[in-house]
């Protein structure tokens, strides 16, 4: 019995260190996102503070929308890995109950 209470035990550290490396690997792509979508956007804020005339206006129009793609696609991706780590958490969470039930 001894034997099978601590293969349950292994078996649940091991998904537990598991959730952990997906939801930290999540929150660092997330972070990584996020802060590349800052740089980009202060990138073209930057550049576009040179100058007030037409052509820079129509600059600073052209770099809102990219930005606002490009923070659109952010959040796209940031759901995705999201989902992404509930997939794996449950995924882990079944295998565990599967080694606890002996399935």
């Amino acid at each position: 019995m001894k034997p099978e209470i601590e293969k349950i035990i292994l078996a649940d550290e091991a998904a537990k260190e598991k959730v952990e490396s997906a939801r930290i690997q999540a929150q660092k792509i997330k972070d990584e996102a996020r802060q590349k979508a800052t740089e980009l956007a202060d990138a073209k804020i930057r550049k576009m503070m040179d100058a007030l005339d037409l052509e820079t206006l129509q600059m600073v129009s052209d770099a809102e929308a990219k930005a606002l793609r490009i923070k659109e696609q952010t959040d796209r991706y940031i759901e995705k890995m999201r989902s992404r780590e509930e997939q794996v958490f449950e995924g882990l969470v079944n295998t565990l109950i599967e080694k606890v039930a002996g399935v």
